[in-house]
């Protein structure tokens, strides 16, 4: 608690009187004051202060002040000097001795000095006093009368302390001669020397507690320095086990839904992944259900048309390339000097004209290749049959033996096949058959293994996906574009979110190697190197270094490539079945 809450107004003189005595003390004092009142000096040594610097603080925290604390007092004390005599006489004394003493050596120094006694009723004595008096002088005649007494009473005291020195000096002798008694003087009276005597002995006992106090109060510094140390150091240690607390709690709650996750996934996920499976495959149906044939074709409609587009798109499209068109021939004519670039506009808007209104042009029916081979598809039973005819066509495109019209219906026919089929088997055959059959076919096998949470990583050769025939950019004049591979990207993204234990490896050529996460499980590679295919090479060495090549998909219609790939362990899908997949 701060002083100025324990201590009432005192006269202003007396305080300034007991703060010019303090000014006296050694600077040992002065630093043990200023560690027992923190800030009263900034910036001292531990144990040592310039005491007119303490001085000043005191002033500043005792400003209106009616007495000084203990701590405060003790230090004054032994500074009143002559005036010290009055901070340890009684109350009843104390009367007569503060008038002596203020009318023969000064009022203000006798009142400061009785402000410092222990005993409450003496300070207020002192307060009394110093208001009757007022700051007047004392008459002449109490001066000369105080000054006899205290002349009186001092020649009494060093009478007294004589004696008492030759008595003690006469007891060393072997044959002390007895003291002369005058014939005609009385023997002094005894009670002054027992008065001083006392005074001495309380004297010594006032500094031996004020050693005390000031010995006490270093104790309890220390202890309190250490305490508050001790205090901010568990304060920062229970901040940091409370934060340690919140994410060990976090982070069990974060392991205990993982692992939920991951049981219901290994429980259920194979048995929701088929009925899903079965659910989804669209096999024809007889005529006794139109409506489920009319709304499956139409969703077929409507996914082709979100590709190729509809008729009055290309319509109209048509119709503004020919606005277009005449604007440019006209700017041409009249231009005295016209660009080069509205040539080369004029040809490009003829070809767009051409390409629209060849898709306007009356379908045609399905190829005898593509309708052989729908046949095929449709008739096998097996996963080895199906298997079978895709290594026909993969076979076929490779070698250009083969020419099919409308690869994504032939891939995506094949796919629902192959799913059909697994799921028909899952339920039939053991874990082992399914395995074996799973192996032939690597995109059913992809598919399976990714509806149940397997960790799978998919290679996917970038410029390769874009330029190969029955992908969205095939037959784009921008498909080695940063569009193209960005929209590319955009496709995997979607697709992979989905599946947080797939992680895709999207590559492309590139003379500066760089890696680009796009999500947390798709990144754009480009390779660095020089040369002809150089993202070849770096999936190829990624494939070598993988130290879980079964889990490994390439995707890739680079016949050379994929051959290099099954033959380190890695297994190989075409781009139209990965179109299947992102459809």
């Amino acid at each position: 608690m701060d002083a100025k809450e324990q201590i009432d107004p005192t006269p202003k003189p007396l305080i300034d009187t007991v703060f010019e005595w303090l000014k006296d003390m050694t600077p040992e004092d002065a630093g043990l004051l200023a560690k027992t009142w923190p800030g009263l000096v900034k910036g001292s040594r531990p144990g040592k202060a310039d005491p007119r610097q303490v001085v000043t603080g005191l002033r500043a925290k005792l400003r209106g002040a009616r007495a000084f604390p203990e701590g405060i007092a003790i230090f004054a004390r032994p500074l009143a000097k002559e005036y010290s005599l009055l901070q340890y006489v009684g109350f009843d004394a104390l009367p007569a001795m503060l008038e002596c003493f203020g009318n023969a050596l000064g009022r203000r120094e006798a009142c400061a000095a009785a402000l410092l006694h222990e005993d409450e009723e003496c300070r207020e004595l002192a307060r009394k006093r110093w208001a009757e008096w007022a700051g007047a002088s004392p008459e002449p005649a109490a001066v000369d009368k105080a000054t006899a007494l205290l002349g009186a009473l001092c020649g009494t005291v060093v009478a007294a302390l004589e004696a008492r020195n030759s008595a003690a000096d006469s007891t060393d002798l072997t044959e002390p001669d007895p003291p002369p008694k005058p014939a005609t003087t009385s023997e002094p009276s005894p009670e002054p020397g027992r008065r001083l005597r006392d005074a001495e002995r309380e004297l010594k006992r006032a500094r031996r507690e004020a050693q005390e106090a000031k010995a006490e109060i270093q104790r309890l510094t220390k202890q309190v320095g250490t305490i508050k140390s001790a205090k901010e150091a568990l304060e920062v240690e229970l901040c940091d086990v409370r934060e340690t607390l919140r994410e060990l709690n976090g982070a069990l709650q974060a392991k205990v839904q993982l692992a939920a996750q991951r049981l219901a996934d290994e429980r259920l996920m194979p048995w929701l992944t088929d009925c899903e499976t079965l659910a989804s495959v669209k096999t024809p149906v007889d005529g006794n259900d139109l409506l489920s044939r009319v709304e499956f074709t139409l969703e077929r409609q409507a996914k082709r048309d979100r590709r190729y587009g509809i008729r009055s798109q290309i319509t109209q499209r048509i119709a503004d390339c020919r606005i277009a068109l005449a604007k440019v021939e006209a700017a041409s004519y009249d231009a005295l000097r016209p660009l080069p670039d509205l040539v080369t506009l004029e040809q490009a808007l003829r070809q767009e004209i051409t390409e629209l209104s060849a898709q306007l042009a009356p379908a045609r029916g399905l190829s005898a290749t593509d309708t052989q081979i729908h046949a095929r598809i449709s008739r096998a039973q097996t996963q080895q049959d199906l298997a079978a005819v895709r290594g026909e066509i993969v076979a076929g495109l490779s070698s250009k033996k083969i020419q099919i019209e409308d690869r994504e219906e032939v891939f995506a026919h094949l796919l629902q096949a192959s799913l059909l089929r697994a799921t028909e088997a899952r339920f039939a055959a053991e874990k082992e058959d399914i395995a074996a059959a799973m192996a032939c076919n690597p995109i059913v096998d992809f598919w399976q293994r990714l509806q149940i949470g397997e960790s799978l990583t998919m290679l996917v050769d970038g410029h390769n996906v874009l330029g190969s025939p029955g992908t969205s950019r095939s037959g784009s004049d921008d498909w080695h574009s940063a569009t193209a591979r960005d929209a590319l990207a955009a496709r995997l993204k979607t697709f992979a979110q989905d599946y947080p234990n797939l992680r895709v490896d999207l590559w492309f050529d590139s003379p500066t190697a760089a890696d680009e996460n796009v999500s947390e499980n798709l990144c754009v590679r480009f390779s660095g190197g020089t040369g002809a295919n150089r993202a070849d090479d770096a999936i190829l060495r990624q494939i070598d270094n993988h130290p879980a090549r079964a889990n490994l998909y390439l995707v890739t219609a680079d016949w050379d490539e994929a051959r290099k790939a099954q033959t380190l362990g890695a297994k190989v899908f075409l781009p139209d079945e990965l179109e299947s997949l992102l459809r």
